[in-house]
């Protein structure tokens, strides 16, 4: 439950009236004015009692209701896995609606993305505004640990641990496990297994360059360590590590220059793409670009940057296909 401080810290004059708002973001002022109550989403409130269960996470075990449906997400990739599972959250990090439109074909038939309440950023989350949504549990990573006492008072908090990029499939089994949804996971995992069956041969023969633009600082490429990489060394595909710039970073990426732009050699190129600015203008416009393999054959794949770096069975699912379809026709 809430604490009486947070509670009261929460409570005051309703917010001024604004024009034209979105949904979203009139849903984030009727939380802030303690008017959205714990019966919008179709879940109970954490007030209410509920049966419990132990769940075994990165600091401790904590009692978590068994199947909430009120759930908090602090992490872009918990967000996801969650959603993957079918459960969208009441409530999640500022951007988390756009991340999620990149997975809308693999979310449940009318998720409505617009309900998702919009708390700020993971590291320092609106605490006033997650009490009066009265979560059954709160997901979040080690990011956040700086709150995590906060987080206790006001639900069930379980620290999802993901010690490197490409262990997302460890972050899934934790989330889904704290939100006790043991058979759409594995719904999820089963569909994901069909993707990678459907892999044409051709994978064998190309290589991917997974370039990260850094704007004028020039570029990363991420290998097998990061999260596209190790998808598509699963897939069969060759995975081009960045070799000629020494060893990997923790996360499986290696910087470069914009003048070392040539060892990004592989046959397919694969670069994310944002709102706004991308970071590969200044490459795109400079003299290397059109000396890649990839830009002169035509095999540039633009992926949201959702997908190409989401770190999620979705993102996973969703990056294979794009891959395959990239190479159907070798």
């Amino acid at each position: 439950m809430p604490s009486a401080s947070l509670l009261a810290a929460a409570a005051g004059p309703l917010p001024p009236v604004v024009t034209n708002a979105t949904r979203r973001e009139f849903l984030t002022m009727l939380a802030a004015a303690g008017l959205l109550t714990a019966g919008c989403g179709g879940g109970s409130g954490a007030s209410q009692e509920r049966p419990t269960r132990t769940v075994v996470d990165a600091v401790g075990t904590v009692e978590v209701p068994v199947r909430p449906q009120r759930v908090v997400t602090l992490g872009e990739a918990l967000t996801g896995h969650l959603a993957s599972a079918g459960l969208l959250p009441v409530a999640a990090p500022d951007r988390m609606v756009d991340w999620l439109d990149a997975y809308r074909e693999l979310l449940p038939p009318g998720a409505d993305l617009d309900a998702i309440v919009s708390i700020g950023v993971a590291e320092e989350p609106n605490l006033e505004l997650l009490a009066r949504l009265a979560p059954e549990l709160i997901l979040l990573e080690r990011d956040a640990m700086d709150f995590y006492p906060k987080l206790s008072e006001i639900a069930p908090a379980v620290v999802v641990d993901r010690p490197s990029n490409a262990a997302w499939r460890l972050a899934f089994d934790q989330t889904v496990e704290a939100a006790d949804r043991a058979e759409e996971a594995e719904v999820v995992r089963e569909r994901y297994r069909r993707t990678l069956a459907d892999v044409p041969q051709a994978a064998g023969r190309t290589t991917v360059t997974f370039l990260r633009g850094r704007g004028s600082d020039g570029f990363r490429i991420d290998g097998t360590g990061a999260f596209a990489g190790a998808v598509a060394a699963e897939a069969g595909f060759g995975v081009d590590d960045g070799g000629a710039g020494g060893t990997p970073s923790e996360h499986g990426y290696v910087e470069f220059s914009p003048e070392q732009l040539t060892v990004a050699d592989g046959d397919l190129l694969v670069v994310p793409t944002r709102p706004g600015r991308s970071g590969i203008e200044e490459l795109e416009a400079g003299p290397l670009w059109g000396r890649l393999p990839a830009v002169q054959a035509g095999r540039v794949l633009r992926l949201p940057n959702a997908v190409y770096n989401g770190g999620t069975y979705a993102a996973a699912e969703l990056l294979v296909r794009a891959l395959s379809d990239a190479v159907a026709g070798d």
